[in-house]
């Protein structure tokens, strides 16, 4: 039987793990969960604060598990992507990564994957929440029509208006208004003639 040897902690460290945040109504925040990673998860408060804490949170789960002795699962991958891949860029961006890699204390590539996988979950949680803004929009139209319908007061495409009204005016007030007689002229009356009236 063969007994695989375990690695250093940093060769864990600098394994790419994929993870999750969602949207937490009840806590209004955000909860980051490693699915590699059993119990690695945390939450914050602000969508900026998320790939600092998953980076954190996953780094002391991992010193912690392998300080106990406990073995550190291998990430898990879709079968057809094999974690590499080329990308040309200019060379003034290079260099201007490779320098910033080195400020941050980490490899080129650790840096540049970190870059990637915060740019993806601001993306994702943005998404996240143009849909649950679209939904609640939705919501809150249904509860205003509702409300209105409710209250007896009709509802067209300006707005709510008063009962009795409508899109020619007001119903009362077009009640009261009468058409105005017409003045027909009087005619006028012929002289008798004095013949048939008997003085001729």
């Amino acid at each position: 039987m063969r007994i695989e040897t375990r690695r250093a902690v940093n060769y864990y460290l600098e394994l790419q793990y994929p993870f999750h945040a969602h949207v937490d109504p009840d806590l209004r925040g955000y909860v980051i969960v490693y699915p590699d990673l059993p119990g690695c998860l945390t939450q914050v408060e602000e969508m900026d604060e998320i790939p600092a804490m998953a980076e954190e949170v996953r780094r002391l789960w991992i010193e912690m598990e392998y300080e106990r002795g406990h073995d550190i699962p291998l990430p898990t991958y879709p079968e057809e992507y094999s974690g590499k891949f080329n990308v040309r860029l200019p060379r003034t961006l290079h260099h201007a990564l490779a320098g910033a890699a080195a400020r941050d204390g980490t490899s080129l590539n650790q840096y540049v994957a970190t870059l990637l996988a915060r740019g993806d979950a601001q993306r994702r949680v943005e998404d996240r929440l143009a849909v649950i803004e679209e939904r609640l929009a939705i919501k809150e139209a249904a509860s205003g029509r509702a409300r209105v319908a409710e209250e007896g007061v009709a509802y067209d495409a300006d707005g709510p208006r008063r009962s009795g009204t409508h899109a020619t005016g007001d119903a009362s007030t077009s009640a009261r208004k009468k058409p105005s007689p017409v003045l027909r002229r009087a005619k006028p009356k012929r002289a008798a003639n004095p013949k048939k009236a008997g003085l001729a």
